[in-house]
């Protein structure tokens, strides 16, 4: 630590700039004296006591952001919705660079915002610089709404918890403001893996569920012997709709002359059920997702016009033949 002195008539004036808080023992010696050992003035070592300085949104960061990194899986989702959510934002609101984590619907975002002063030292917000923090949600129906999140301060100086569980897909923003300014703007000051804010989360559907999927009826009643095609979407718990599949469907029919039913995964959370009948009637579609059974679905067969057009075919008569329309009556002296 640096010194300046000087001397005012009979005195020396001694200082220096603490700049880190704690508890210090000053030490003060007189010149060499006879044998080259320095002496201690009277009471040094002196008790030095450093407080920190006001919070500074420059000098602190954020913790946790690692327990929610994504992997190579994610990187490609995480672009798409980047893009889409820049389109709409604006092209420089949102770099590659700042979309740090990717979490499940449901799951709970835990981070903690640690308020340092500018020399680096632990810190607390005071009653004149505002602390906040919210969530905005970027991207899908709920596009520009904002959610206040609470600030739990914790036992450690300057070391507070930010909790929010993210139910609906799509990219979020979550702010943290002292002062008005977003924590850990200075990528120089932010210690090894910790991040500034805004601090942009990719959130994903959970696993699909039964009593929110939906199976989809044909639009027009299938004919019979034809192939009829439904359509299975699958959404979570929270009602986001899947975006991949390898989801276990298991589906059948109930009713008479119906073939076994084909499932094709579309690998974007929809599944399409093939299956024909022989006969004219109804038919019931039940499928299991993931083990549990979906409400059944109806489906109608009805005779196609082709079909019908050669049943009537058969039943008319050729001409010229006995029985037809137009058959020349046999005279009586053919007989």
């Amino acid at each position: 630590m640096a010194f300046e002195t000087t001397v005012v008539e009979d005195q020396y004036q001694i200082w220096y700039n603490a700049q880190q808080a704690g508890d210090f023992a000053l030490h003060l010696w007189t010149d060499s004296v006879a044998g080259g050992k320095r002496k201690l003035l009277p009471g040094s070592p002196f008790n030095v006591r450093v407080t920190g300085d006001k919070a500074s949104a420059s000098g602190s960061f954020i913790r946790g952001i690692e327990a929610y990194s994504y992997g190579p899986a994610e990187a490609s989702d995480l672009l798409a919705v980047a893009s889409v959510a820049r389109k709409r934002h604006g092209s420089t609101e949102i770099p590659e660079m700042q979309v740090k984590a990717s979490v499940v619907a449901g799951d709970k975002l835990q981070l903690f915002p640690q308020l340092r002063d500018e020399f680096g030292n632990a810190s607390f917000a005071s009653d004149q610089s505002p602390f906040v923090a919210f969530v905005e949600h970027l991207t899908g129906a709920e596009s520009g709404t904002r959610n206040d999140v609470p600030l739990k301060q914790l036992r450690d100086l300057g070391k507070y918890e930010v909790t929010q569980e993210l139910t609906k897909c799509g990219l979020h923003r979550l702010s943290i403001l002292l002062d008005g300014q977003h924590v850990g703007q200075v990528p120089d000051k932010l210690p090894p893996g910790m991040v500034g804010s805004p601090v942009y989360i990719l959130v994903s559907p959970a696993a699909p569920v039964a009593n929110k999927s939906i199976l989809k009826p044909p639009e027009e009643p299938p004919t019979q012997h034809s192939t009829c095609t439904l359509t299975l979407e699958t959404f979570d718990k929270f009602g986001n709709r899947m975006n991949k599949g390898g989801a276990t469907i298991a589906a059948r029919t109930v009713g008479t002359g119906c073939s076994p039913i084909t499932v094709v995964d579309g690998k974007d959370g929809t599944y399409s059920l093939s299956f024909s009948c022989s006969i004219v009637g109804e038919c019931k579609v039940v499928v299991r997702l993931d083990n549990v059974e979906m409400p059944s679905l109806t489906v109608g067969f009805v005779k196609g016009e082709d079909l019908e057009k050669d049943f009537e075919k058969e039943k008319e008569p050729e001409k010229g033949k006995p029985g037809a329309r137009g058959a020349k009556k046999k005279e009586i002296s053919d007989i």
